[in-house]
């Protein structure tokens, strides 16, 4: 137990009244822990602050969410003459890819998402989207953003269901594409 004296005071800092502790033994003694705990306070958040922001960073720079659409343009391949764009929005849903291809015929034309490039796709597709039909397909692909297909992945489009090894379309998901996003 402490013997304390009290007196009434009018606080500097705000100029209201009340009371002060005169004896600086046990004011001193009582303030001590409460600033050790604020000096660890400060030190533990000035290492760990930095780590946790880079770590969240890290992560932002290698996925990054578009608010808006991306355009990709579709180049027509092996003279068919299909041209138009892959419209990819990223949504709660999903990435929400739109195909537009001018010249396209009415019949169904299956639809990609291939890992690679146009001029060198894997030929084993990454992500189904729905088929091209009278040049129209919408597909929201789950799971998956803008800033994960960037710079890795195509988006091409096959001749028929009956000759699937023929493309007659294909765009790059290219990282130069998005400088052209307006947001």
């Amino acid at each position: 137990m402490y013997d304390v004296t009290l007196q009434e005071a009018v606080m500097p800092d705000d100029g209201k009244r009340g009371f002060l502790c005169t004896d600086p033994e046990v004011s001193s003694m009582r303030a001590i822990p409460k600033f050790a705990a604020l000096g660890a306070a400060l030190v533990l958040g000035a290492t760990v602050a930095p780590a946790v922001a880079a770590e969240g960073m890290s992560k932002m720079a290698a996925m990054p969410m578009a608010k808006a659409p991306l355009t990709i343009p579709i180049k027509p391949l092996n003279g068919s003459g299909e041209s138009g764009t892959a419209t990819l929005t990223d949504t709660p849903a999903g990435l929400k890819v739109v195909l537009s291809i001018k010249g396209a015929p009415a019949a169904p034309q299956p639809a990609h998402i291939h890992k690679g490039s146009c001029a060198k796709l894997d030929p084993k597709p990454a992500y189904p989207l729905t088929s091209v039909i009278g040049g129209k397909s919408t597909t929201v692909v789950k799971g998956e953003t803008i800033g994960e297909l960037l710079g890795k992945y195509a988006i091409n489009v096959h001749k028929s269901t009956t000759d699937i090894p023929t493309y007659v379309a294909c765009g790059d998901v290219a990282k130069s594409a998005m400088s052209k996003m307006k947001i």
